[in-house]
């Protein structure tokens, strides 16, 4: 049975849960996460779960990693990780994957196979991968022997698809009702200055404790919350009606169709 730890929004049939603390993921797998993809971004989502891939009674942990510094224009990494001792060991790094990441039925060396969507838009299609007795393929875009199209309905889902734009819109309600009844300490805010705008402050509290980040934007007399979103460089965060992006201290911030520019007070 797979653990679904950090999924924004359990597409199992289990309906829409309020965010919640993420269950920390243990030393060893956060100092590969560190060391490929260096301090996540505020806009960085780690995506995991839990499964027994090799039937040896000890769940391997697969990590789905979203932000600027890991993915590419073709997807994000899959990384696959198994118990060693007391720690784990990482057993494969699959790159220009999408969610939803599965386990399909059939097993390949004792290890059961990996269902990963590869590609976007038109071109986008699930694909099985094979192990070879020490790792899964690294490419699911180059089709081979370990590479193959997935088209059954039978794999079981551990990290599911990202939430549709109606479940986004009830993520946010759910989030911006916790942050308004105080559930989490408010974090101190960033304080920026925007240009022809010197006498309107911005300020932003970043709340990395839901799922996923958020942030409060207060602009003079407005105020709202927004989600992280992905974003090729920098943190970024949206609603319907506004959009924040930050890099290196510069700022950029889209509220009802006007550009504000900013930086760090």
């Amino acid at each position: 049975m797979a653990l679904i730890r950090s999924v924004p929004l359990r597409a199992l049939g289990l309906g829409l849960l309020a965010p919640a603390l993420a269950a920390p993921l243990p030393p060893e797998i956060d100092q590969v996460l560190s060391h490929r993809y260096g301090t996540p971004a505020a806009s960085t989502r780690i995506l995991d779960a839990s499964f027994d891939l090799n039937d040896d009674g000890r769940p391997e942990v697969i990590v789905h990693v979203v932000g600027p510094t890991a993915c590419g224009t073709g997807g994000c990494p899959t990384l696959v990780f198994s118990p060693r001792g007391a720690g784990y060991r990482l057993v494969s790094a699959i790159s220009l994957s999408r969610p939803p990441i599965r386990v399909a039925p059939a097993s390949t060396r004792g290890w059961r196979n990996l269902v990963v969507r590869s590609g976007g838009g038109a071109n986008a299609r699930d694909v099985e991968l094979a192990f070879d007795g020490k790792r899964y393929p690294a490419n699911p875009s180059v089709m081979g022997p370990r590479v193959q199209p997935f088209s059954g309905a039978d794999a079981q889902v551990l990290i599911a698809e990202m939430p549709s734009a109606a479940q986004t819109r009830e993520q946010q309600r759910i989030i911006e009702g916790a942050i308004r009844s105080g559930r989490w300490p408010a974090p101190a805010p960033v304080a920026y200055v925007c240009e022809d705008h010197e006498s309107d402050p911005l300020n932003v509290a970043f709340y990395s404790q839901t799922e996923p980040p958020s942030a409060q934007v207060t602009f003079g007399q407005r105020q709202t919350i927004l989600l992280a979103a992905p974003s090729g460089s920098g943190a970024r965060y949206v609603n319907d009606d506004v959009e924040f992006w930050e890099h290196q201290g510069d700022a950029r911030v889209v509220w009802s169709g006007t550009t504000y520019r900013c930086k760090v007070r």
